[in-house]
């Protein structure tokens, strides 16, 4: 019989060591030793563990359970104890437990079973005599040193391991520190250095007089995790030191009035090799995770996984720009790129009404500033009558009531920039210019990034050069004065002039490689202040990707929260206006019911008096006093509006679907000086879930934004962690909020 068990637990298909051979040995010895022990077992023993057996089993696991559990019980009725009858409870009940799924915390199911098996020990250790315990104690302590002989060498082998693979971790980061500043025979050298590190790390803890720990449950789990990590380890570095020489971010730079596109197609192969051996190592590092794993290991393998993720994720990103450059560069055909310089101080839902434009072409890496005006250019050159829009009915039903295909300057009502390129592609051809491949939107600030790289743009008219320091305060604010007298010739030929010069010189000039350029631009790119578009699909993940994209966010089945304030009295008044928004969410994770109270504060800080009246003045006839702000204010929900209030006074607000919401508009007139606070309900429903998922979309201000958000749950649920988040200033930003239940 305590064959039988063996047969059928070497079939069971349990993993003790993670060895092949191994493991249906070990099994198979468990079911043979847990029969006998069961023959000599009590027979109240037999019933309780028995019991458990058919408990814990699940599926065709309750034949045997159960089958053991009827023997057990027969036998109670018996007037004498029979050791078969034992046996065979013992060999039933083994076999379902052998092949219990998981129940419970980590390790519950086999905590239970190692209960039942020593059940089963202590009651055959009672019905022993003197002779059999003797023997049973030597049995036990051979078995204990023989495993403690087997582990002893493995655990030295950890410990011998443990110094070369800190000397690696440390090269490798001294190699990517390199890599990053351009060292790249510096990187490849430490590359290098770190595998041959890794070679000894993997060759003493996989040593030959080590493999008796393959041989031993739980120990031999951390041998092979150790040992298959820092194989996966020494794989990559050998190749990442091998590519790294082949792929020389920094040499992709805009040198001598182009980009090298031979050479950006010539890194493609070395950075895909790359990101292939970084697949294969995840992979690996998958395979061996295990709860069953020490703490420190655990701990080094979930670090070594986040850094081999964050490489994986640059690698991927690298490779798309790599395959994207070429056609964005002209390597594919000449591209035409439009250029939006907008101005906060009269807001749009992009970011600013546009007031000076350019055209960028790109020709086999060649770049060049081929046309440059302010944008009243186009709206004199637009056909008798106005432009014509087309495929755009959802962008004319909610802006049409302003013409923005009669005034170039206003296309950027749209929040999305994809949207705003669609609206141009169209409408630039018929004021006279190219077919567009995209659109570049910035705004001052964004400039001034840009100016970084261009230098100092002297420009007539203005005391001082433009610099990255003082650009956006000159043509957000210091600009009306300056050229209050000309108003609006002098100042839009100013304006023009600084874009053209500045563009001029940043095309003429040698820009750093794109890691550089990246870390210089994130944070006009990140705060909605420097955008980029194209009209050529496979262009728009990589766009998307690195946050130039500038589209309006989707969210299917989460919450979104936008708020955007528009000129509306022809102004440049908000440069001195500033928002503070609340977004007050009560969820409801058992029924999915969402209440939400948005408060938009508007703060008008500009005065009555003592500025032109281009910027705090209104459109004739508009009744205004002076410096008040007209603005234009939405705010886009998925939910439905439940009521709203300025000032604790009921205020009507039109709803209209734009970008997959409901866009919630009013007209409010802010007095100078003065604040006016508008709270607006809304009531909708989402999924059933315990995690709540709001994006919040920003548009970028002169005065930052301050916007909070606060989550609460329904009864019988409270949120996990902080229930109160303040954004930064950032155009795009989501969080996902955990609830759980309780108090």
């Amino acid at each position: 019989m305590a064959a039988a068990a063996a047969v059928g637990g070497a079939t069971a298909g349990c993993h003790p060591t993670g060895t092949p051979v191994v493991d249906p040995a070990l099994a198979a010895m468990l079911a043979s030793l847990v029969t006998f022990s069961a023959s000599r077992g009590r027979r109240a023993s037999w019933l309780v563990i028995a019991a458990v057996g058919v408990a814990f089993s699940r599926g065709w696991g309750y034949v045997p359970a159960g089958a053991g559990f009827a023997v057990a019980l027969m036998s109670v009725w018996s007037h004498r104890r029979r050791q078969r009858a034992g046996a065979l409870v013992g060999a039933l009940t083994v076999q379902a437990m052998l092949r219990w799924p998981a129940v419970g915390p980590h390790g519950f199911t086999a905590l239970v079973a190692a209960t039942l098996v020593a059940m089963w020990f202590a009651s055959a250790w009672r019905q022993l005599g003197p002779a059999g315990r003797h023997r049973a104690v030597w049995g036990g302590l051979g078995v204990a040193g023989l495993l403690l002989i087997l582990s002893l060498p493995a655990v030295l082998g950890a410990l011998l391991a443990k110094g070369p693979t800190q000397v690696a971790i440390a090269d490798t980061e001294g190699a990517l520190t390199a890599v990053d500043n351009g060292a790249t025979t510096s990187g490849t050298a430490k590359l290098a250095a770190a595998t041959t590190e890794l070679r000894l790390a993997r060759a003493r803890a996989g040593s030959w007089w080590s493999a008796g720990g393959r041989l031993v449950p739980v120990v031999a789990q951390q041998r092979q995790a150790l040992v298959r990590a820092t194989a996966a380890a020494e794989g990559l570095t050998a190749a990442a030191g091998e590519e790294a020489a082949k792929v020389d971010l920094h040499r992709l730079g805009y040198v001598d009035g182009h980009f090298d596109l031979a050479r950006i197609e010539a890194m493609g192969p070395a950075v895909r090799a790359l990101g292939a051996q970084l697949t294969s190592t995840q992979r690996t590092l998958a395979a061996v995770r295990s709860e069953w794993l020490l703490s420190p290991i655990q701990s080094r393998l979930h670090t070594f996984g986040l850094q081999v993720d964050k490489a994986a994720r640059s690698v991927s990103l690298a490779t798309q720009a790599l395959d994207a450059a070429p056609g964005l560069l002209g390597g594919h055909g000449v591209r035409h790129y439009f250029v939006a310089f907008m101005t906060p101080a009269e807001a749009r839902g992009l970011d600013g009404l546009i007031g000076s434009y350019g055209e960028i072409t790109v020709d086999q890496g060649h770049i060049s500033l081929t046309r440059a005006g302010p944008v009243a250019q186009l709206d004199s050159a637009l056909p008798p009558g106005g432009g014509h829009l087309t495929g755009l009915d959802g962008y004319m039903a909610r802006y049409g009531r302003f013409d923005p295909q009669d005034h170039f300057q206003d296309v950027t009502y749209s929040p999305d920039l994809p949207t705003v390129t669609k609206v141009i592609a169209e409408l630039y051809p018929q004021a006279g210019g190219d077919h567009i491949d995209g659109v570049l939107a910035l705004d001052p600030y964004g400039l001034a990034a840009l100016l970084k790289f261009a230098g100092p743009v002297a420009v007539a008219g203005l005391p001082q050069p433009l610099t990255s320091d003082n650009a956006a305060q000159i043509l957000v604010k210091d600009e009306y004065t300056i050229f209050a007298g000309g108003e609006g010739t002098t100042r839009r030929d100013y304006l023009q002039e600084a874009l053209r010069q500045a563009f001029t010189q940043l095309v003429s000039s040698p820009l750093p490689g794109p890691v550089t350029l990246s870390q210089t631009l994130d944070p006009a790119v990140r705060s909605g202040r420097l955008l980029f578009w194209s009209t050529h699909p496979s262009a728009q993940p990589l766009l998307r990707m690195v946050g130039l994209g500038g589209a309006f966010p989707r969210n299917p089945g989460g919450d979104v929260l936008a708020v955007t304030t528009q000129n509306a009295a022809n102004n440049k008044i908000d440069a001195y206006l500033s928002r503070t928004v609340h977004d007050d969410i009560r969820y409801n994770p058992t029924s999915g019911n969402v209440s939400a109270t948005v408060t938009v504060a508007l703060r008008n800080f500009a005065p009555a008096s003592g500025l032109p009246s281009y910027v705090i003045g209104s459109y004739a006839g508009s009744g205004l006093p002076s410096g008040t702000n007209r603005t234009w204010l939405t705010v886009y929900s998925p939910f439905a509006l439940a009521s709203a209030t300025l000032n604790g006074a009921p205020l009507l607000m039109a709803a209209g679907p734009e970008d997959g919401l409901t866009a919630y508009s009013t007209y409010v007139d802010v007095p100078p000086n003065g604040t006016v606070s508008a709270v607006i309900r809304f009531d909708g429903h989402l999924r059933a879930a315990d995690s709540y998922r709001l994006v919040v979309k920003s548009q970028p201000p002169v005065i930052p934004n301050q916007e909070s958000v606060r989550i609460s749950a329904a009864s019988g649920w409270r949120v996990s962690g902080s229930a109160r988040w303040d954004l930064a200033p950032a155009a795009l930003e989501e969080r996902t909020f955990r609830l759980l239940p309780g108090r």
